[in-house]
């Protein structure tokens, strides 16, 4: 059996965890994220009120303390289903609101699809969510569907669990698209449909190239600079090479080109002093230089590359 430990990170937007079974928002965070003048308490009244959400489905309370020099006080805490999230979101009627919402939105499929591309399986909460049904209900309609299903096709469905907030561990399945479909029909039509529905959405998703994140995005056109930077290393190795030895002897370059071929780049003054070194000691040594034709200078001198390489040395 394995354990699925479902954490909050500091890269949520608003911290979802979970919660009695079900993935859960607490509403004093929410709250907070939509910057809402009215009191917390208040607040989440009117909204319950407003939104007419139903204790026990959409949302439950249980309590927290926190410490003061003089003595603990408890907080009544709110933790919200996320289609709760995200119509509290929606009725906030503000920019953070719309934000939460879509939130929420991307969440819940990010999370559905990432289970469904690496596994082709749905767990159980999923299902409960997507078909709005509470956990428990459906954990009831597997174990009593498992036995037929085993008779015909000689296997279990697989039982897992998952830690919620308080640290327990709690069964989950996880089935496939097939077993899934078989367990629907003990839904009505609408919860049915719904399961369908998003299991097609979730497939043709799969298919499709997943966008690119910021950071791939960076990465990737990085990738293509340095890769650029190569092609062009290449080309201007390729041409410094055909410069150097433009000449009857391929084994006598000028300074600029030597230098370009070596990668040492050389001002005016730096190619004429080297120029003065090798014609020198070409001189001393008998050797023949050769010229070659210069748009800038008319000609320039053209000297073996083992006296080159002597005289770059020195002057390294």
């Amino acid at each position: 059996m394995r354990t699925n430990q479902i954490q909050s990170t500091n890269q949520e937007l608003i911290p979802i965890s979970e919660h009695d079974g079900k993935r859960a928002v607490s509403a004093r965070d929410l709250h907070a994220f939509l910057e809402s003048k009215q009191q917390f308490a208040n607040w989440i009244e009117n909204k319950i009120k407003q939104c007419g959400l139903v204790k026990d489905h959409d949302f439950e309370v249980f309590h927290s303390f926190i410490k003061n020099p003089s003595d603990g006080r408890r907080l009544t805490e709110y933790a919200l289903s996320l289609s709760a999230a995200k119509e509290l979101s929606m009725v906030e009627g503000n920019a953070k609101g719309k934000q939460a919402r879509q939130y929420f939105i991307d969440c819940e499929k990010k999370q559905q699809a990432s289970l469904v591309h690496k596994t082709n399986k749905m767990t159980s909460l999923q299902i409960a969510e997507i078909a709005g049904r509470p956990h428990n209900d459906v954990l009831k309609a597997i174990r009593n569907m498992e036995p037929a299903w085993k008779n015909i096709t000689e296997g279990n469905f697989s039982l897992s669990e998952y830690v919620d907030s308080t640290g327990r561990k709690l069964p989950m399945y996880e089935l496939s698209k097939t077993e899934c479909l078989y367990i629907a029909t003990k839904f009505n039509d609408e919860a049915r449909a719904k399961l369908v529905i998003r299991w097609e959405q979730l497939e043709t998703e799969k298919l499709q190239p997943r966008p690119l994140s910021q950071i791939e995005v960076l990465q990737q056109s990085v990738n293509m600079l340095v890769a650029q930077e190569r092609r062009l290393n290449i080309v201007e190795n390729r041409i410094s090479k055909l410069e150097a030895k433009t000449a009857a002897r391929p084994d006598y370059f000028t300074i600029v080109g030597y230098g370009a071929l070596h990668h040492t780049p050389l001002n005016l003054k730096q190619a004429a002093t080297l120029g003065r070194k090798a014609a020198a000691l070409c001189k001393t040594r008998g050797i023949e230089t050769d010229r070659i034709p210069d748009p800038r200078f008319g000609e320039v001198k053209m000297y073996p590359a083992d006296v080159l390489d002597e005289i770059f040395t020195l002057n390294a």
